[in-house]
């Protein structure tokens, strides 16, 4: 995100924060906003500036984003999970791995190839 401006970089951290309030049963947004706040001022207490402890703050809010993919029936169950329930909250870290790569292709996918490492127009 080196090359963006400030106000490009602004508008998308905003778009970011925003993603985690499409569907609030599946993503604690308490314990979200107080992992990116602790998380900010462990960065800073570390001495990172305040461009790299806003990054900290945001992977920190975003932590959870893989929560999408898992039923809120797993995610608000009140009691003991099953070893299944378990391998999909195990699964929610990567998940937006997967979402990137997906809309990667999709966006990219239909007019670029790669050559020697490098995109080029398709023709």
């Amino acid at each position: 995100m080196e090359r963006f401006s400030t106000s490009n970089r602004q508008m998308t951290t905003r778009k970011l924060y925003g993603l985690k309030r499409v569907n609030i049963a599946n993503f604690p947004h308490l314990h979200s906003r107080s992992a990116s706040n602790l998380s900010y001022l462990m960065a800073k207490e570390c001495g990172l500036s305040d461009r790299e402890a806003a990054d900290v703050r945001l992977g920190a809010y975003l932590h959870d984003l893989g929560k999408i993919a898992i039923s809120p029936k797993i995610i608000n169950k009140p009691g003991p999970l099953n070893k299944n329930e378990w391998q999909d909250i195990f699964m929610h870290p990567s998940i937006p791995l997967y979402i990137l790569i997906q809309l990667f292709r999709f966006v990219f996918g239909h007019f670029v190839r790669l050559i020697d490492s490098y995109f080029y127009p398709s023709h």
